[in-house]
């Protein structure tokens, strides 16, 4: 790690107060927004905060007990919000499929793309049920089904639907643990080692993320040559993605954790801000709306033969549950 991402490592501690706030939000009547793994943490802030804007909201996540929960919750606060969800399991790449067509089969356009749901700390050796090490299926492998099941929506809309330039965006969240990742943010000969210790894994599996997106508007120049495509680093938030960790790292690591309406505020700026256009593809964004830097030589892999060798493996694992 550079002094230059050490310098960021600290600012995300102690970022700036927001000052993209919801006065500042344009009006989304009309429009539609999915986010996964909002029924807590980032994702469930983000949503506070996108709700007011009048935007059709689904949330996809795992558990509907917990869903149907948060969602009472929010309508609670927002009685009028439009607000809907799909099961899906990033744990198992067979319900990817089910989630984006039941998306499909209930809308005809999607403005607004935030993969946010993640894992963190699970223990050495945990798999997926397809038998992949976890942090790389729940973070990497699940999230890019889901992107490549939504490219032809996502094209239409941005081509045919909501024309209004940089409008439709995808916003996959990110992490400072990006920069404890291997050489080039991934190791291409442990992507199935399932004994390396779990910050490593998480590490490259947030690398990968980033590499991975920006492979995809790579991939399809059509596409993002309408989408801004944006890494969105929540900074520290207190939020469920820490139940893994030990006691030891909970007590030091629960220090350095802020609220996480700071995180939902970066979410909404990235998804809102008329400020980040095409021309800001592939930046790295940093509480509460800031552009950042990602490790050098991951930002690397995010566009050259290295990143796209990644690429294909993964969608050669992924594709055939599409």
């Amino acid at each position: 790690m550079t002094w230059a991402d050490t310098k960021q490592l600290i600012a995300n501690i102690w970022p700036p107060k927001a000052t993209f706030l919801p006065k500042d939000y344009k009006d989304l009547k009309g429009q539609v927004v999915l986010i996964t793994g909002a029924n807590s943490g980032v994702g469930y802030e983000a949503v506070k905060l996108l709700i007011p804007t009048g935007a059709r909201i689904y949330i996809l996540s795992r558990s509907a007990e917990r869903l149907e929960a948060a969602i009472a919750e929010l309508k609670k606060q927002f009685p009028a919000a439009d607000l809907h969800y799909i099961l899906v399991d990033f744990n198992d790449l067979t319900t990817v499929k089910g989630a984006a067509n039941s998306f499909l089969a209930k809308e005809s356009r999607l403005d607004i793309l935030i993969h946010n749901a993640g894992v963190m700390a699970l223990p050495t050796g945990t798999k997926t049920k397809q038998g992949f090490e976890a942090h790389l299926g729940i973070n990497v492998m699940g999230p890019t089904l889901l992107q490549e099941l939504l490219t032809p929506i996502l094209f239409k809309t941005a081509s045919e639907i909501n024309t209004t330039p940089n409008a439709v965006r995808v916003l996959f969240l990110n992490s400072t643990a990006h920069g404890q990742s291997s050489p080039k943010g991934f190791d291409y000969d442990k992507l199935e080692d399932l004994t390396r210790p779990w910050m490593l894994n998480y590490g490259d599996s947030k690398a990968e993320t980033g590499i991975m997106i920006l492979q995809w508007a790579k991939a399809h120049p059509a596409v993002s040559a309408k989408i801004p495509v944006l890494l969105v680093d929540p900074g520290y938030a207190k939020t469920g993605l820490q139940q893994h960790l030990s006691w030891f790292e909970a007590f030091f690591v629960n220090m350095l954790l802020n609220d996480p309406i700071i995180s939902g505020y970066t979410v909404a700026y990235c998804a809102l801000s008329p400020d980040l256009t095409v021309k800001n593809t592939g930046d790295y964004i940093i509480p509460p709306g800031r552009i950042g830097r990602m490790r050098d030589d991951v930002k690397e892999s995010c566009t050259n033969e290295d990143g796209k060798k990644l690429r294909q493996w993964i969608l050669e694992r992924v594709l055939p549950y599409a």
